[in-house]
């Protein structure tokens, strides 16, 4: 419980509008449109290069009754825009005959395993949905040896275009604004301007699988067509009503976790690991079921029930209980390895330094090392670089730990110069440095002071006379618009005194304290009884908390929460008042 608190901005919550400045110094530069967004943020699907060229493409094969094969791409975007495409291209011409193809490993783009898919299919058309702007030596190939058309829909920096394939990129179209759209949101544009074309209205249908793709894959939803796209997709996933069954179903089963708001945050916690968790564990026929689940197979699977015996399942029913076993398993590897590298870390005593490096060629299984370095991250906080070795160089996955001095652990590496390689999110990376450089990297972090205080930098600092009930509930009913680059808000409370009495020890686990304080519930999860004990000691305690705003309904009733990130608290004579 050692931290220091740090203002991040210029943010005066006692003045003028709240949320507005929230939003202001996260980037958003119109509050008002992006609070209400309706369809006039949609770009222009003109601003794409080569869309027009594409789309004659499809139809003009569609009018030949063209074989046709789309590659799913190995991830959550890819696997959504592949489904997406499939789904449209069968609804508008449901006799086509159109097949898909996917990656046996971890694979992306076109490579020597799919092109040998690829030519065995003898295909006439092949879409590459979120990947394949730079396979240009494959597309050749493809085009001149096999009078292939190749279709990329693909959201990837590339220096050129293929000349050998029709290529729609939003990051290459210069007259395009949105750069944050994904690979599920390229091919959803492309199939508008078929709708279009075809004064059909199709595309829309889809918008729940576009939702799921772009917060699997991180796009930036501060950008007002990308959000609206987004917030569309996740309607449809709450009502119900035309939603893709995968995505409602397995909604169903995590709306209690999500409080039955299909939210971006909501979504990007629960619904995306999931997927991910069979792509990543699942081998080429578990990863062909799931895309069957994708695309609405009406196809019948067998599994045995506890209690019931062998029983009948539907594709989506039956890839949901794939999941929750291919969980147990995914837990199991990642635990097996945090513990081979916790021996590690104690043995050579690692721990003395902000940033651990932990050599991870021991790992069997490394399809699960990015959890293991989470997983590492949370129980060291430290960062984390977990390499392994391959060749002459060390490769592997980098995690940075939150509230330290180096936020963005990432861009740390980077600057160093001595990796090969950096690339991904902030404080999730996969990274590759030469054998030769490691040595200079050791000298360079044994410089950096170990220190086991956190800093959080927080939007604004209350007092137990500035904190009311109305700003907790007011911040906290937004937390919906909350995820994907719009970090949620974290508040400091300081000199909060409170009566042991209005602590209590809650949870079937006995592990949740709750503190009331003026109307406002402040609750702490993962707590355990030693830490309650502890607090109980005192008849009075002075608390300084960290946390995020809630409001927690009930049975129609709503009380504003606190959601403890992080407190300390002392002894202290003074008795608590109450404050209106």
């Amino acid at each position: 419980m050692n931290f220091k608190i740090e203002k991040r901005n210029k943010l005066n919550i006692g003045f003028g509008n709240v949320l507005e400045s929230l939003l202001k110094v996260r980037g958003v530069e119109d509050v008002n449109k992006f609070l209400n967004l309706t369809d006039d943020v949609i770009e222009d699907i003109n601003n794409y290069d080569n869309i027009e060229v594409a789309s004659h493409i499809l139809l003009e094969h569609l009018k030949c009754n063209s074989k046709i094969a789309i590659i799913v791409d190995n991830d959550g975007d890819g696997f959504s825009s592949a489904a997406l495409l499939y789904n449209y291209i069968k609804r508008i011409k449901p006799s086509i005959k159109l097949e898909y193809l996917i990656h046996s490993n971890k694979a992306h783009g076109l490579t020597e395993e799919m092109m040998e898919n690829i030519r065995a299919g003898n295909y006439n058309l092949l879409f590459i949905p979120d990947a394949g702007s730079g396979n240009i030596q494959q597309h050749k190939i493809l085009k001149e040896k096999l009078a292939m058309d190749i279709i990329v829909l693909d959201h990837h920096q590339c220096n050129k275009y293929s000349p050998y394939a029709c290529v729609v990129n939003n990051q290459m179209s210069k007259n395009v604004r949105n750069k944050s759209i994904t690979g599920v949101g390229v091919t959803y544009k492309f199939c508008k301007y078929i709708d279009n074309i075809l004064n059909l209205n199709v595309a829309d249908d889809f918008l729940d699988l576009l939702a799921y793709g772009m917060v699997s894959d991180s796009a930036d939803l501060r950008e007002l067509e990308s959000r609206y796209l987004v917030l569309e997709g996740l309607n449809r996933i709450q009502d119900g009503v035309n939603s893709n069954e995968l995505l409602k179903k397995l909604y169903k089963s995590k709306s209690y976790s999500m409080n039955n708001k299909c939210t971006i945050s909501g979504m990007a916690f629960y619904m995306c690991p999931a997927i991910n968790c069979i792509i990543r564990g699942g081998d080429l026929e578990i990863k062909t079921i799931l895309f069957k689940a994708f695309i609405g197979s009406d196809e019948i699977f067998k599994d045995k029930i506890r209690g019931k015996g062998e029983v009948e399942l539907s594709v989506e029913d039956y890839i949901l209980r794939v999941y929750t076993k291919l969980k147990k398993v995914q837990d199991k590897a990642a635990e097996e390895g945090v513990e081979l590298m916790k021996n590690q870390i104690n043995q050579f005593n690692l721990n003395n330094s902000e940033i651990i490096i932990v050599n991870g060629t021991e790992i069997e299984n490394k399809t699960y090392n990015r959890l293991i370095v989470n997983k590492l991250c949370s129980a060291y906080n430290k960062h984390i670089l977990l390499l392994s070795e391959t060749g002459s160089s060390l490769s592997g996955s980098g995690t940075g730990a939150k509230n330290k001095e180096i936020s963005d652990f990432r861009k740390w590496c980077e600057l160093t110069g001595l990796f090969n390689y950096c690339e991904g999110h902030p404080s999730a990376f996969g990274c590759q440095i030469p054998t030769y450089n490691i040595n200079k990297l050791y000298e360079l972090i044994s410089t950096i002071p170990s220190s086991d205080v956190l800093v959080y930098n927080v939007d604004e600092i209350f007092t137990e006379k500035s904190l009311n009930k109305a700003t907790v509930s007011f911040i906290g009913s937004y937390d919906y618009i909350w995820g994907n680059k719009l970090d949620e808000p974290i508040f400091a409370i300081e000199d909060i005194i409170v009566d042991s009495n209005n602590i209590k020890l809650m949870g079937k686990n006995k592990n949740t304290i709750k503190i009331i304080h003026n109307g406002i519930e402040f609750i702490k999860f993962k707590s355990s009884e030693d830490e309650y004990n502890n607090i109980m000691k005192n008849k009075h305690n002075i608390f300084t908390i960290v946390g995020k705003f809630k409001v927690n309904e009930y049975c129609g009733n709503t009380t504003p929460q606190v959601l403890i990130e992080d407190y300390k608290y002392k002894a202290t004579e003074v008795k608590p008042k109450f404050i209106f």
